[in-house]
């Protein structure tokens, strides 16, 4: 309900950057201004002194900022009484957080957020720590989810959880058979950081200057903003980084990075940041009370690394016994190595090697576990357990020569889709008979039907039973 031209002028005012209150608000700087000259016309006065690439507000402009924050704050509690008063938990809630959060820590606060609390819808803004401080300072956020402590008066800050910083690198890296690194052994490896400004990259600086080493020592070869980018060159064996231990547990349990803690520790306490009120909204403080109770369980700050290994020898040994066990009851038997994706703790591509040249197979449960064997030059079949959940897969497995399980019927669907989009698709199909070990399968009375129907598809390749024994 507040007039749109004290909005944008509440912006500038507390940024003291058109440019900065644009971001903010998602609009242009000619936006910006023009909402600020229409302000100063009605006002007939000058709210802002301009000159030598600065702006600071006048006296006309102290007043007014004065009262625009009474006449935003009383807007916005009024929107947020009245739906109260009517039993309401709805509308929007602007959340800020910084990438690594957003990325990783995120997903999991919102998604129980979402399930209690249906009728509010969340919109995410995502930025380094310092645009999500200054948004929020600016009203235009909630509350906002960083990875340092902030320092604006008008702003409330509280710790909801801590996060450690590892390196990572691959594992024919040379830092990657150390136990624990110090910082001074950094200083010969060749190093991509992230960009100036993050969290992630101020947390580092300090910590290095902490260790006596300053950061313009390291043989800095890339600076990337992406957590995403910069695992990606990581893993082509460019050089080691420093990153939230949360953001990358999935390339670990792959086993295409590993994780060196730092001697000492690296550690920084997560924030939650919202305005200094005494007014807040019942939606906020739910978002305030959820946040720390999921950051913990969500990264806990994510999964500490399976300490539980197997002799990889040991493992192609037991292989090898049960693949013979296997041909004594059947000539053709085959014995596929169903192999997840932490392995033991030597990670998927590891344990693949370790039976590469000689298992009959590979049985996988993910999509993108199965296309990281066929990338290290793993060429024996390989087999998805758990079937595909969209007709696209499909494609990517014939791509890839993947084998499929069907045991849902809604999968006949997909696959009719695939075939007709790609006539000349090539895909063996493994049928999963429901023994009733499990609720996944075709039953005995399905089974004739759909069938019929595989056998009869030209763009399917063979067709193999299978199922549990009990």
């Amino acid at each position: 309900m507040a007039d749109r031209r004290l909005q944008v002028f509440h912006a500038v005012a507390k940024q003291l950057s058109f440019t900065k209150a644009g971001e903010a608000l998602h609009m242009t700087q000619p936006a910006v201004t023009f909402q600020i000259k229409q302000l100063e016309e009605r006002f007939n006065t000058r709210l802002f002194d301009r000159g030598g690439g600065r702006i600071s507000l006048t006296a006309a402009g102290d007043l007014v900022l004065d009262y625009a924050e009474r006449i935003l704050g009383l807007s916005a509690e009024l929107d947020i009484r009245v739906a109260e008063m009517t039993g309401q938990m709805s509308g929007s809630l602007l959340v800020g957080a910084s990438t690594t959060i957003a990325e990783f820590m995120l997903p999991p606060i919102l998604g129980e957020f979402n399930v209690r609390y249906p009728q509010v819808r969340v919109r995410l803004t995502v930025g380094n720590s310092d645009v999500i401080s200054n948004a929020i300072a600016a009203h235009t956020l909630d509350i906002g989810l960083i990875e340092s402590p902030v320092s604006l008066p008008s702003l409330q800050c509280e710790s909801c959880g801590d996060d450690e910083l590892q390196i990572v690198c691959t594992p024919s890296h040379p830092l990657a058979s150390c136990r624990e690194v110090e910082a001074r052994s950094l200083l010969a490896h060749d190093f991509v950081a992230r960009e100036p400004g993050s969290s992630t990259r101020e947390v580092t600086d300090g910590y290095l200057r902490a260790c006596g080493v300053e950061p313009e020592e390291l043989k800095t070869v890339m600076e990337l903003s992406s957590p995403e980018a910069l695992k990606g060159v990581v893993a082509t064996g460019l050089g080691f980084s420093i990153v939230s231990r949360a953001s990358f547990e999935k390339e670990r349990q792959l086993g295409t990075l590993v994780a060196i803690p730092l001697r000492p520790r690296l550690t920084r306490s997560l924030s939650l940041v919202y305005p200094k009120e005494r007014f807040r909204s019942q939606v906020v403080s739910e978002l305030r009370r959820v946040c720390p109770q999921q950051a913990q369980r969500a990264a806990c700050l994510m999964p500490r690394p399976i300490e539980a290994r197997i002799d990889l020898a040991a493992l192609r040994h037991n292989y090898l016994v049960a693949r013979q066990y296997a041909s004594r009851q059947h000539r053709e038997a085959k014995a596929w190595a169903v192999v997840k994706a932490n392995a033991y703790g030597h990670g998927l591509l590891r344990a693949a090697a370790a039976l590469g040249d000689v298992a009959d197979g590979f049985a996988l449960l993910d999509l993108d576990e199965a296309i990281a064997l066929r990338q290290a030059g793993i060429r024996q079949p390989i087999l998805l357990l758990e079937g595909f959940f969209e007709a696209a897969d499909l494609s990517v497995c014939a791509a890839h020569d993947l084998s499929v399980v069907v045991h849902r019927l809604d999968q006949l669907q997909m696959l009719r889709q695939a075939t007709r989009a790609v006539p000349s698709m090539h895909l063996p199909i493994y049928l999963k008979l429901n023994s009733g070990m499990n609720r996944l399968g075709i039953t005995a009375a399905q089974l004739p039907a759909v069938r019929r129907e595989l056998e009869a598809a030209p763009a399917l390749g063979p067709l193999t039973l299978m199922t549990h024994f009990r």
